[in-house]
């Protein structure tokens, strides 16, 4: 009953809090895609408590960002490895998977085989996972480096 009670107050406490980081990452983040990548336009957006989705098109071409924040590194990390899992059990998927350097903590490009050229880099720094979809591998990195660089080294909020 007491963590009840504890857990209500800290979502009363910090949800407000909460919706303005992922607003103030969503600004950020559309000033800037706007600014380095001229030719692409926002499509679609989310902005959900813990968790930011957004849609850029250029042409018939789509790139998509989703970002979840999460409480700590650690669950970044659980975070990461679950969606890795989930992309290598898809049947269909002839999958390749890649160590990629450079792209925050820890981040992996994804390519699937059958003449897609779709990207995907899936990464997290700090208490944050972000996965990156573009149609080439040029365009995710690009995106992803876009993203990279607004997550602030420190930890955001306290849990």
């Amino acid at each position: 009953m007491q963590r009840k009670f504890v857990l209500a107050l800290a979502i009363f406490l910090f949800g407000p809090f909460a919706q303005d980081l992922e607003l103030s990452f969503y600004n950020k983040l559309s000033a800037l895609i706007k600014e380095k990548e001229p030719d692409w336009e926002l499509h679609r957006k989310a902005i959900l408590q813990n968790q930011l989705i957004i849609q850029w098109v250029n042409g018939q071409q789509r790139a998509l960002i989703s970002t979840a924040f999460l409480l700590s590194e650690e669950e970044s990390q659980k975070y990461l490895r679950a969606k890795l899992k989930e992309q290598e059990q898809l049947p269909e998927s002839k999958l390749s998977k890649s160590e990629l350097m450079g792209v925050g903590d820890e981040a992996y490009l994804l390519r699937y085989g059958g003449g897609d050229n779709r990207a995907m880099i899936l990464f997290r720094k700090g208490d944050q996972f972000i996965e990156v979809v573009g149609p080439s591998e040029d365009v995710a990195k690009r995106f992803a480096q876009h993203v990279v660089g607004l997550i602030p080294e420190k930890k955001r909020r306290v849990a």
